[in-house]
């Protein structure tokens, strides 16, 4: 398991970077040069990392699409596109979710106490912006 991951050094006379991966008792310490920082943690950590992380983000699309979207066309899908057809749902549906609920507190339960009674306009107001389009 990955103990700690952070910028090691970085020197002014190159650009390149280190990463130092701490799995159990041994130290891995890749830089840039040497494959990337992502190579890095999969060899760091054998492979496994990457395997888990997609297999685990491959059981989250299922459960969240399958329930969803209707059909099975989804699966046919790269696993990035599903990822992101995912999240994209996921937003849309909690945006609403939080408007709907924003309205109904607001226009509905708690009405009395973020509304005033009476009319939104008084009279001479509207008589004022009736005037001002016909001189204006």
């Amino acid at each position: 398991m990955l103990m700690e991951c952070v910028p090691e050094r970085m020197t002014s006379s190159s650009t390149v970077k280190f990463l130092k991966a701490e799995v159990a008792d041994e130290v891995y310490e890749v830089g840039e040069s040497q494959g990337g920082v992502a190579p890095a943690m999969a060899a760091a950590l054998g492979g496994g990392y990457l395997r888990q992380f997609v297999e685990e983000t491959g059981w989250y699309n299922e459960i969240f699409l399958s329930h969803v979207v209707p059909g099975d066309w989804w699966r046919g899908l790269p696993h990035p596109l599903q990822s992101w057809l995912r999240n994209c749902l996921g937003g849309y549906l909690l945006y609403f979710a939080c408007g709907f609920l924003w309205c109904f507190v607001i226009y509905y339960w708690k009405r009395h106490d973020y509304i005033p009674k009476g009319p939104a306009f008084h009279p001479h107001a509207l008589l004022f912006f009736y005037c001002f389009l016909i001189c204006g």
